[in-house]
């Protein structure tokens, strides 16, 4: 037996062809330094499968450089500031790491290597930040801002690095702010205070990026606070830093800018710079929507979508901008996570675009589009940075899910105000489905209520609506109002707009309601004397308490934007004792519908303002009454049947006297015949639909103009709009009994 050949013998001296000499000098590299480099090294995003066990070995690697003797203090200190940084991105809640965290940066800041050696210096602002943050997760807003108002005023200097001036300063800004019941953070007057103080300081200094950044920081803090009387002005402000055209809220104005829209979105800029811009055009389409402009609103959407369409969210990379400074290091900011501003474009797009009437309404195809743009974005691992962690990653994927609900409560709002029942019943199933599996139900409660109340008092389920309205205005309650201690799991969020908006509905049923019965009095022929008077004396009360409870919500609606606003001019020319009053507060509502372009309230109060001039301009009255019909019938429009198929239903009132059948051709006749069935779905390519629009007003507004007819002697015209409001009767009497689907999961809300 042959013995085993012996290993083959090394027969060169290096170890490959391509061996560098050089490499050979080096010495290895000490342990700790080694060690410490393992975080970098081992460094993996959140989402990653081995971000777990990154961690561990970074800890233990950490850990062990603390062990060595004799080491170094600024070793020392960087070991306890990379430990403190690990605990971060495990996450404070996790045992035993707020405790870690805590007690490596109390080593880090009293090692003496901190305050002797030149090269350790940033780390001083960097241990202090994270000490302010420690702070205000232990419910200590007040510890973390003095520490960070300590190190600015007593640490650093002007000939510090620019970065670490700012990143102090940014700390300070950041710890004014507050968590409200959502979890989201809301800056208080203060931080208003220590932006001004970060804009004199770059501004003495120089530094334009700095003064931009500071000057966005102010326009996001005041609408974040609601203080929309100094928005503007901020707004104004920022533009002009960053040259946009001057938009002062005229059209003119607006109509320069939406012309430069392509030009301004392709042009050459930093990328934080195009980050600033995409912060600017958002704010001030919240602004301009509050105050109900619409010109200026769609100027703005319409440079954004053209920055978006660019790809300017593929240079943001994973959130994380730099300004850069002259012979220093830049300062790095974290911004909002692209593809959240991406859903966010579209979700302020369909909210800003009100107008609810035609074959595809905006606000409904930019909810649905981004609708498919957040679908996909959930099925994704979210673009973040490599320090981020787990806690990021769910606030990034909880934003996704707050924005789909708004969506789809978009959907569900557009759908009612079309009405679309059907649409609106299965929207809202999907919303209530979704905030219970997200985990958001309490915050969306009272929207979803306040839908289901709308949806009830637009198909005349009374009962429901009252009780919906109730609800949603007790869920949405402030929280002055709410015992403390008693908090249930669906108690809701405050939320001044939904309040106002669900007792601005409550009043308006009650009045409706008290209207109908004071009517319905008037033609009661069987009750005796007595019976009348205790009628009469209930009426009364009821009506008493009405007016002031409307005239608490006209208070209440004062001062919240266009929409609110326009309501409460609704709500006090109702309850207005004087024709003149009335008619002053429906023509300020007109003016404020009308500029936003709300054509669904703008309907509504033409057919109310046509009312006051029934008798006495009965030709005004009438087109104003043709222009709400057309408003009204225009939210039951539905997209042109493919060819060969025949239209959906059109509006008939206001409309030429049709030929009689016998001279009709067979598609006309066809197209009559489907007239006469307006509530009964034409099946086309995208469905069941109808073309019948908001049935109860058309045809209130049909019984007034065929009596306005009559009075101008045009039988003939009075006798066709008749027979569209004896079809209009049906469709009514229609969706009066079809009521909301049985077993609708609102239940949940309302009880």
């Amino acid at each position: 037996m042959e013995c085993r050949p012996y290993k083959r013998q090394k027969t060169q001296e290096c170890l490959a062809l391509n061996f560098d000499t050089e490499v050979a000098k080096f010495e290895a590299l000490p342990l700790p330094v080694l060690l410490l480099s393992l975080s970098n090294i081992l460094l993996h995003p959140p989402t990653h499968r081995d971000y777990a066990k990154s961690l561990y070995l970074s800890t233990l690697s950490v850990l062990k450089v603390l062990e060595e003797r004799n080491l170094d203090p600024d070793m020392e200190c960087r070991a306890w500031t990379a430990l403190a940084e690990l605990g971060f991105r495990m996450g404070l809640g996790e045992c035993g790491v707020e405790s870690q965290v805590e007690i490596a940066i109390t080593k880090a800041v009293s090692a003496e290597s901190l305050k002797n050696h030149p090269t350790l210096r940033p780390y001083k602002v960097h241990l202090s930040i994270l000490s302010s943050r420690i702070s205000a997760f232990q419910q200590k807003p007040k510890l973390a801002q003095t520490t960070l108002k300590r190190l600015i005023t007593s640490f650093l200097e002007p000939s510090d690095a620019p970065h670490l001036l700012y990143t102090a300063h940014l700390g300070h800004i950041a710890s004014f702010t507050t968590n409200d019941a959502s979890g989201s953070a809301v800056p208080t007057a203060q931080s208003l205070k220590a932006i001004e103080t970060m804009h004199e300081l770059a501004s003495a200094k120089g530094h334009r990026g700095i003064v931009k950044l500071a000057a966005i920081l102010r326009l996001q803090t005041l609408v974040q606070m609601g203080m929309w009387d100094a928005v503007q002005e901020a707004l104004c402000e920022a533009e002009v830093l960053l040259a946009l055209p001057q938009d002062s809220g005229k059209e003119k104005d607006s109509k320069v800018l939406a012309e430069c829209a392509v030009t301004i979105a392709r042009e050459e800029r930093l990328v934080h710079e195009s980050a600033f811009l995409v912060y600017v055009l958002v704010l001030g389409v919240l602004f301009y929507m509050h105050t109900g402009n619409a010109s200026s609103v769609d100027a703005r959407t319409k440079v954004l979508h053209e920055m978006l369409d660019g790809g300017v969210l593929e240079r943001f990379g994973s959130g994380v901008v730099h300004i850069p400074f002259p012979h220093s290091q830049p300062l790095y900011i974290q911004i909002t996570q692209p593809r959240v501003l991406m859903v966010l474009t579209f979700l302020i797009t369909s909210v800003a675009k009100r107008d609810p009437v035609g074959r595809k309404p905006k606000r409904k195809l930019f909810a649905m589009e981004g609708l498919v743009v957040v679908e996909k974005e959930l099925k994704k691992d979210p673009n973040l940075p490599l320090y981020a962690s787990p806690l990021q990653v769910q606030a990034h994927f909880a934003r996704l899910n707050a924005l789909k609900a708004d969506l789809i409560a978009e959907l569900a709002s557009v759908s009612i105000m079309r009405s679309e029942f059907g649409e609106a019943e299965r929207h809202l199933a999907e919303l209530i489905a979704h905030t219970r599996n997200s985990g958001t139900f309490n915050y969306f409660a009272a929207r979803v209520t306040l839908l289901h109340a709308q949806l009830a008092h637009a198909i005349g389920d009374w009962q429901r609506a009252m009780n919906c309205y109730t609800v949603a205005a007790w869920l949405s309650r402030p929280n002055d109002e709410r015992v403390k201690g008693e908090e249930e799991e669906d108690d809701g969020v405050e939320d001044a707009f939904l309040h106002a908006a669900a007792r601005a509905g409550q009043v308006w049923l009650k009045l409706g309601l008290l209207r109908r019965d004071t009517f319905s009095q008037l033609q009661e022929g069987l009750l005796s004397e007595d019976e009348l008077g205790a009628r009469e004396e209930e009426l009364k009360v009821r009506e008493k308490e009405m007016k002031r409870e409307g005239a608490e919500v006209v208070r209440m609606c004062e001062g919240m934007g266009s929409t609110l606003g326009a309501v409460a001019s609704v709500l006090r020319s109702c309850l207005a004792e004087e024709f003149s009053v009335a008619k002053n507060q429906l023509r300020q509502a007109l003016n404020s519908a009308t500029l936003s372009t709300d054509n669904h309230l703008r309907a509504l109060i033409l057919a109310l303002t046509a009312s006051q001039y029934y008798d006495t301009a009965p030709e005004h009255a009438e087109a104003m009454l043709a222009t709400a019909e057309q408003l009204a019938a225009g939210m039951g429009a539905q997209p042109r049947a493919p060819k060969g198929q025949l239209p959906l239903v059109q509006s008939q009132l206001h409309s030429q006297s049709p030929q009689p059948p016998s001279q009709q051709s067979t598609p006309q006749r066809q197209q009559a015949q489907a007239g006469s069935r307006a509530n009964t779905p034409i099946r086309g390519a995208r469905g069941a639909v109808d073309g019948v629009g908001n049935a109860p007003l058309r045809l209130w507004i049909g019984e007034r103009s065929a009596e306005l007819k009559r009075r101008a002697g045009d039988e003939e015209g009075a006798r066709e709009l008749d027979g569209v409001c004896v079809k209009l009767r049906g469709v009514v009497r229609r969706i009066g009994e079809r009521g909301v689907g049985a077993g609708t999961p609102v239940r949940m809300a309302v009880n």
